[in-house]
């Protein structure tokens, strides 16, 4: 994996052209650490472009400690049977200021894993929102905006959020 490391925070992300490059290029199965650090690097635009390529189908994502507080962010090439052909996408921007948009990046990152949808009080958390009724509102704006779509999986049980572009989903209870 060779890829100019930005430095910034000890974090450093490749750019979003070394990583169009190396989808392009890659095989399946192949992984490229496309972002590591001590601190997540939200910012980088690498970053933000691995969540549309997840959208695409092009990519999964995971991650490995490294030692030293360092985490590595892999993202790995999917089969060509399970992905389009590539077509580079703009990178969209987040704005960090709207906590809806914080609110939807957790949803995104938990629908792309796989994962439970987080519980409104651990959404507050990571967005660095007041309390969960805060999340819970925020939440209620995505399903009015039409970005995501919710459903119940009854008392106790984490809900399925449905990401509405990808159709991407939350994994379901048991």
């Amino acid at each position: 994996m060779t890829a100019a490391r930005k430095l910034a925070r000890c974090s450093f992300a490749v750019t979003v052209e070394e990583f169009d490059d190396w989808v392009d290029r890659a095989e399946p199965k192949d992984a490229l650490i496309y972002a590591s650090g001590t601190e997540i690097p939200r910012a980088a635009p690498a970053w933000k472009h691995a969540m549309s390529l997840v959208d695409d189908g092009m990519i999964t994502l995971t991650y490995q400690r490294a030692g030293g507080g360092i985490t590595e962010y892999l993202a790995i090439r999917l089969t060509t049977a399970d992905a389009p052909a590539f077509v580079s996408t703009p990178v969209v921007e987040i704005d960090e200021t709207n906590p809806a948009e914080l609110v939807l990046r957790e949803i995104r990152r938990a629908a792309s894993f796989k994962l439970p949808c987080p519980s409104n009080a651990v959404i507050a958390q990571r967005c660095g929102l007041s309390d969960a009724a805060a999340a819970s509102y925020r939440i209620r704006q995505l399903v009015a905006a039409k970005r995501i779509t919710i459903e119940s999986q009854g008392p106790g049980e984490p809900r399925v959020a449905t990401i509405v572009g990808s159709g991407k989903s939350t994994a379901k209870a048991g």
